[in-house]
């Protein structure tokens, strides 16, 4: 089974699916912004969810942004909704594959921070998924290493 990450992540997924000839669906990613206050700043990741109330927090940048737990716990709830009805868009009725026993390969069009990618490989598991590869053309060292993710040529 190939999981694409909207949006970047499914023409991946499409290529990959169709050259190994097998299934292919989708699987909702929302990364978690830190609130910005200076609109010229840019944008912190924080951490990311995923279906199955995965959350996945950079405790290391929460750290350092210093960040107050309420104004976390604002854009989980923000963000998790946002996947549900995303979800809701994407999926219509069609429920979420069965995963259980299978060998999952995740996609997605790059693997910038890590928690986002932990996040799907996260919520793959969770749904019984007994391994999971994730396929991406780019992928910063740092972040591979964050998501627990070896690279390969």
């Amino acid at each position: 089974m190939v999981l694409g990450v909207p949006p970047g992540g499914v023409p991946v997924a499409v290529a990959i699916a169709e050259e190994l000839e097998c299934a292919v669906d989708l699987l909702m990613v929302r990364t978690l912004i830190i609130p910005q206050h200076d609109p010229w700043q840019r944008e912190i990741v924080m951490g990311a969810v995923a279906p199955g109330g995965v959350c996945v927090l950079d405790s290391g940048m929460l750290t350092l942004a210093k960040i107050h737990p309420q104004e976390v716990e604002q854009v989980v709830v923000f963000e998790q909704r946002e996947l549900e009805r995303l979800q809701r868009l994407y999926r219509g009725d069609r429920p979420f594959p069965d995963l259980r026993g299978r060998i999952v390969v995740l996609t997605t069009d790059a693997i910038l921070v890590g928690s986002s990618i932990e996040a799907g490989i996260r919520a793959a598991r969770a749904k019984g998924a007994v391994r999971v590869v994730v396929a991406t053309p780019v992928g910063l060292a740092s972040a591979c290493e964050h998501g627990n993710v070896s690279r390969t040529s």
